[in-house]
């Protein structure tokens, strides 16, 4: 059996067409099946009351089937707001806790240079004291191999003269 559209593209016979040269895309078949009884065996009247009887019918389901659709593309829509509002909400608050954590860290970091200051300053003293040793250590055998100068004369005043 052949594949018959509504598109009246052949001559109505048994040919098979495609439901690409169909202006409604149906197969004969499946009209027939859909309206009940074969197109052949009803006149024009016949097939008009059958199909607005059909659209009737079929509207009140076709518009249970659409108000079902766009309930469930309203609850969809809603549970994706609800689903976005909270995953802004936990990035928010992670947000806020990175920053809370950078203060934190910040104030720390602070309070170790200071420590860091206090300690290196309270050992100056200790390193002039090393410094002096090592130098005087390294000096000693050269002060050794220089000859001391000789002291100088000194003049000495003994009596002041009165004027």
């Amino acid at each position: 059996m052949g594949v018959h559209t509504m598109s009246g593209g052949g001559s109505g016979g048994g040919g098979a067409l495609s439901r690409q040269g169909s202006v409604y895309s149906l197969t004969l078949n499946e009209v027939e099946s859909h309206l009940g009884e074969p197109l052949r065996s009803m006149n024009l009247d016949d097939l008009l009351r059958t199909v607005a009887g059909r659209k009737r019918g079929a509207s009140a389901g076709a518009d249970r089937v659409v108000e079902k659709t766009v309930e469930r593309r309203q609850k969809r829509m809603i549970k994706n707001r609800e689903s976005a509002a909270r995953s802004r909400a936990r990035k928010q608050a992670y947000t806020n806790e990175l920053e809370n954590k950078i203060s934190r860290l910040e104030e720390e970091n602070q309070r170790l240079r200071e420590q860091k200051a206090v300690a290196d300053f309270s050992t100056f003293p200790s390193c002039v004291d090393f410094l002096k040793a090592f130098l005087t250590q390294k000096l000693e055998p050269v002060m050794q191999i220089v000859p001391q100068p000789e002291p100088k004369q000194q003049l000495r005043r003994t009596n002041s003269a009165s004027f």
